[in-house]
């Protein structure tokens, strides 16, 4: 199932592999969002 949440919060932790993005909305933290890379 795929829907369009406001994201009311955002955030970047540096870990040692790359970086963790935790993204909040106003029901809490998304379960496990689709991701999507475009570019380089």
């Amino acid at each position: 199932m795929q829907a369009i949440v406001q994201v009311t919060e955002v955030q970047v932790n540096l870990t040692e592999t790359g970086v963790e993005v935790i993204l909040e909305t106003a029901e809490g933290q998304l379960a496990s969002p689709v991701t999507d890379f475009c570019g380089r």
